[in-house]
């Protein structure tokens, strides 16, 4: 009899088993689409807060450092400037002094809002700590790259090989 108990508990487990891997493939399938859906919002909120206008002449360019771009690009170039941690307040007032175009009504919910999407993406660009955006451990811009890679070509003495 214990031999036919035994046999009935690997029945069960094995039962267990196959449900949670479907479980775990469906719960992949949904992050996936969830993902999906997140960059689809954020590109969609991006474009609605950054198209023209029609106050603006053509010939009209808004000024600063921070115009043209999107937020996360916007928030990006203001993290490697400040080059610390920054809470939302300070980004929001950076970009809005830095000529980042904007309809919003309230542009400190927005950078909040968009940054959190960011972050829940697999390789996001800005990354939250605390109360603080940052960039991620070992993000660099291109201009670092670039110093990085000519170090990288020049001989410690200063010579030419």
């Amino acid at each position: 009899m214990e031999s036919s108990t035994r046999n009935h508990y690997a029945l069960v487990a094995a039962d267990i088993r196959h449900e949670l891997s479907a479980l775990d493939n469906e719960l992949e399938r949904i992050k996936d689409k969830r993902e999906k859906l997140h960059t689809a919002l954020g590109f969609i909120e991006e474009r609605m807060e950054t198209m023209d206008s029609g106050e603006k002449s053509v010939d009209e360019k808004p000024a600063g450092p921070y115009a043209g771009l999107s937020l996360v690009d916007a928030t990006v170039k203001y993290l490697e400037t400040v080059k610390r941690p920054s809470p939302t307040r300070a980004i929001a007032d950076a970009l809005a002094k830095g000529g980042y175009q904007t309809k919003s009504k309230n542009l400190y919910n927005n950078v909040y809002g968009i940054l959190n999407r960011e972050g829940d993406k697999p390789s996001p660009r800005v990354v939250k700590k605390g109360a603080q955006w940052e960039l991620p451990a070992g993000a660099t811009s291109d201009d670092d790259e670039a110093a990085a890679a000519s170090e990288e070509q020049t001989p410690a003495n200063g010579s030419s090989r």
